[in-house]
């Protein structure tokens, strides 16, 4: 389990640590304070610093420049997208030594990946990449330079800049492949948006047929308490995924009803207790865990959460800025004192290199004289 978090020069931060961390960690702010930011930091040292990784970050947040290429010469790039690497950087400028670095500890281990802007190598400039017009032409001179090193291990490895300074994914050769991507620690990132059904089936596949379905049932009765079971469909319902192969088995309908009809509410706590069972021994990262769910239910789902997190052994960093989610993340000191030692809440402050934390306790007494902790 990570017990600090430091990161240099990363998105917003100038520099930031995170102290005293749990297997629960709350992570609040104002907007644009970089809470998001953590999350992709710790996703970023979590991976190892594989090459691959650095796309992720850009994907969720569309800093991508695509582009449709009608040149027949050029098939091979006719739906390429590039993706500005800029805004890793605090200064969202692509400079000549610009740097960031993420580090994290352990008990008897020290984590740290650090990315800089680089003069390319006269023998690396032989790759190509098309302008927006379809032009072919020779790399650029810059590139982006990840190091990673976990004790006596280091991983370093170079990607070439786009003339627009972007990074392409034919920067890659074929040893930085997705598929040779190992996380440190099995890892999921569950942003604010609908998990899609792909994704869904895939986290179903993992745990069907074992004791984790009667849990998922479990959860899901926080908000529905008739559910009786969950079936995925073989076949797609209509040609193409979707919700609707996702069946709910209901004690009061006699046919099964589709997930996708049953509130957005559902859906997240689907795959939030998904996501969980599916991280065990890892870390799951969820961006405003309290999405699509009403106050009255969020106590129940965070005992939900803290109690498979301690069972499968996950730590779980989360964002929010309700203040029902943090109030209902309060309550356990008193509903399930003996969740108490695994809760933290941090709060982050913009320009403050080191984060406000309070432990159950703290919280409790906080929300209980109704002090603003967000």
């Amino acid at each position: 389990m990570f017990l600090s978090l430091e990161i240099v020069d990363f998105r917003g931060f100038k520099h930031l640590k995170l102290k005293d961390l749990a297997k629960i960690n709350l992570i609040v702010g104002s907007n644009n304070c970089g809470k998001t930011s953590v999350l992709e930091a710790m996703e970023l040292l979590n991976t190892g610093g594989h090459p691959y990784c650095i796309f992720f970050s850009p994907t969720r947040r569309q800093e991508i420049d695509r582009y449709q290429y009608e040149n027949k010469l050029l098939q091979t790039f006719l739906q390429q997208n590039n993706f500005y690497i800029n805004h890793l950087f605090r200064g969202h400028e692509v400079t000549i030594h610009e740097t960031f670095m993420i580090s994290g500890s352990e008990e008897e281990q020290q984590y740290t990946f650090s990315c800089t802007v680089v003069p390319t190598p006269k023998d690396k400039q032989t790759l190509i990449f098309p302008d927006k017009n379809g032009n072919i032409s020779i790399a650029p001179q810059l590139s982006i330079r990840g190091v990673f090193s976990l004790s006596e291990i280091k991983y370093i490895w170079e990607i070439p800049l786009t003339e627009e300074n972007t990074i392409s994914p034919q920067g890659f050769n074929s040893r930085m492949e997705m598929a040779n991507v190992k996380n440190i620690k099995p890892l999921q990132y569950v942003d604010n948006q609908k998990m899609d059904i792909i994704s869904l089936k895939g986290l179903w596949n993992k745990i069907v047929l074992t004791p984790e379905e009667d849990s998922i049932c479990n959860s899901l009765r926080i908000i529905e308490p008739n559910i009786e079971r969950i079936v995925f469909l073989g076949e797609k319902v209509s040609g193409l995924p979707s919700l609707n192969e996702i069946k709910i088995k209901m004690s009061d309908y006699r046919e099964g009803i589709p997930l996708g009809s049953l509130g957005g509410g559902l859906l997240r706590l689907f795959a939030l207790s998904l996501s969980l069972v599916g991280t065990s021994k890892g870390i799951l990262l969820i961006d405003e865990i309290d999405t699509g769910l009403h106050y009255s239910v969020m106590t129940k789902m965070w005992e939900m959460v803290v109690k498979t997190a301690i069972r499968l052994d996950i730590q779980i960093f989360a964002t929010t800025h309700s203040y029902d989610c943090v109030r209902s993340l309060a309550r356990l000191y008193t509903e399930n004192p003996e969740l108490r030692e695994h809760i933290r809440l941090h709060r982050i402050e913009k320009d403050q290199e080191q984060s406000i934390t309070m432990n159950s306790e703290e919280l409790y007494i906080a929300s209980k004289e109704r002090m603003e902790v967000r």
